[in-house]
């Protein structure tokens, strides 16, 4: 049985490795180099990550990917959520997740960030309909909109025409077993601003998953500081469906492509040193096969 699971896995192209602290370490330096850590969050923030957070919009062909730029048009309608946890991961109690606009690379956070969703006491895993898949490549159900309280109702971003790249972030937080809502966010409330650094440290929640996508109009009008992605090479081997792909797909207007066109020599070293490229596959595929050949054989 184990052999017909790994032989399965290879020929789909599934990755069998599970999501470790180098693909953590991922996240927290795109975070970094993005300018999220250091406008708005302190570097401790991303100290109790626990597992990547998958995000799928309907009308693209593949989930999200760190620093992907996304049109105005692709993210207008709720995506769907899923979360890969860590081995160490623990899937109880209760989760928030956000959306959060903190506008261009270098805009003053003083006044906060601009809240697009915010639901809280989610659960995780186990409870749904798709508790069944919990070893799927896809990770666990993340249960919104079925065991949440939604606070504010997803909103699709709607930069202004020239206001440079904003920076839109999924977070999904930990709530603590004494979790209670600030005042003003305690029951529903529109698209409006809040300090989601305050909010995190108020609650005492701690964010588990994240990650984070790029939305344009127009040509900027701003001086915007550089949002680039990490080359994933450098820190650790990514699975493709969640981190290699950072900033490397596009589904913004044309008017903004030529932005971050000097992402790609990264995507190519990562690509070259990711052990879930089509030919590390095609290795272990053969491998397997002659394993399962050998295994009839002796039968």
């Amino acid at each position: 049985m184990l052999i017909k699971s790994l032989l399965l896995a290879a020929l789909a192209g599934v990755s069998v490795a599970a999501v470790d602290e180098g693909r953590l370490a991922v996240v927290k330096a795109d975070f970094n180099a993005a300018g999220l850590i250091g406008d708005e969050f302190q570097s401790e923030d991303f100290n109790n990550l626990q597992g990547l957070l998958w995000v799928k919009f309907d009308n693209q062909d593949e989930p999200l990917s760190l620093g992907q730029r996304l049109s105005k048009d692709a993210v207008q309608e709720k995506p769907e959520f899923r979360y890969l946890p860590s081995e160490n991961a623990t899937l109880d109690g209760q989760y928030t997740l956000a959306l959060i606009d903190a506008d261009y690379n270098g805009a003053d956070q003083s006044e906060g960030q601009t809240r697009h969703f915010l639901e809280n006491n989610i659960s995780v895993g186990g409870d749904g309909d798709d508790s069944d898949d919990s070893d799927s490549d896809n990770g666990v159900a993340i249960h919104d909109g079925d065991s949440g309280k939604v606070i504010t109702s997803y909103t699709g971003p709607g930069p202004a025409r020239g206001s440079g790249p904003h920076r839109y972030q999924f977070l999904l937080l930990k709530q603590p077993q004494d979790f209670q809502a600030p005042d003003g966010l305690d029951s529903q409330t529109p698209l409006g601003k809040m300090n989601i650094a305050d909010y995190i440290d108020s609650t005492n929640s701690k964010i588990v998953a994240a990650t984070y996508f790029i939305c344009e109009v127009g040509d900027s009008t701003v001086s915007a500081k550089p949002t680039s992605t990490v080359n994933t090479a450098s820190v650790s081997a990514t699975p493709s469906s969640v981190v290699a792909g950072s900033g490397g797909n596009s589904d913004n207007d044309n008017e903004n492509d030529n932005d971050d066109n000097d992402d790609n020599d990264d995507n190519t070293s990562a690509q070259n040193t990711d052990p879930d490229s089509s030919s590390t596959r095609a290795v272990l595929s053969t491998g397997l096969l002659a394993l399962v050949g050998l295994a009839v054989v002796l039968a």
